[in-house]
């Protein structure tokens, strides 16, 4: 049986359809910064992903392909001993990647003058439905829930959460 975060995640899958292409922007760009990175090889940028999830690696590069019509490259799938779970990795590492990157409002610059942006951008989350598909993206990416169990007398609460790799982008998704 599934616990509870991994129904939510499976909701937002099967249920998220953008008709806007600000806010499939939203969605990925929350996605990568919660279970991404950016990378630079040889002297190109791109970005990879990891989910524990084949589902959402699925959704994620269908919904890159819909968005910027280009391919994340399936580089590996491992099985991480901690949890038990297989790890997938998208990757993509092109000539276009720092555009893609500016897109999602992670990168900025043109040249040789290029830089990272650290919190959230206000125009990625500008309009209410794109707040929305960003905190769907957010949590798809890094987020979990749980409910404490009825049959118990269990002090542990509600307990949510969404992990985010520095404190500005943590305190922008609170003002969101």
């Amino acid at each position: 049986m599934a616990n509870f975060t991994e129904e939510i995640k499976k909701e937002i899958i099967s249920d998220t359809v953008f008709e806007n292409q600000c806010c499939r922007i939203a969605f990925l760009s929350a996605f990568l910064r919660t279970s991404g990175s950016v990378l630079s090889r040889n002297g190109e940028y791109g970005f990879e992903v990891i989910t524990e999830n084949e589902d959402t690696a699925l959704f994620v590069k269908m919904l890159f392909y819909n968005t910027f019509g280009i391919e994340l490259l399936l580089c590996g799938v491992q099985r991480d001993l901690k949890s038990g779970r297989d790890k997938y990795k998208l990757e993509y590492i092109t000539q276009d990647s720092f555009e893609i990157l500016k897109r999602l409002y992670m990168l900025k610059g043109d040249g040789e003058e290029r830089f990272f942006v650290f919190g959230i951008d206000e125009d990625v989350v500008s309009k209410s439905c794109c707040k929305a598909a960003y905190i769907s993206g957010a949590f798809l990416g890094g987020g979990s829930c749980t409910l404490p169990e009825e049959q118990t007398y269990s002090r542990t609460g509600y307990h949510f959460e969404i992990i985010f790799n520095n404190r500005l982008e943590a305190i922008d998704f609170c003002e969101i």
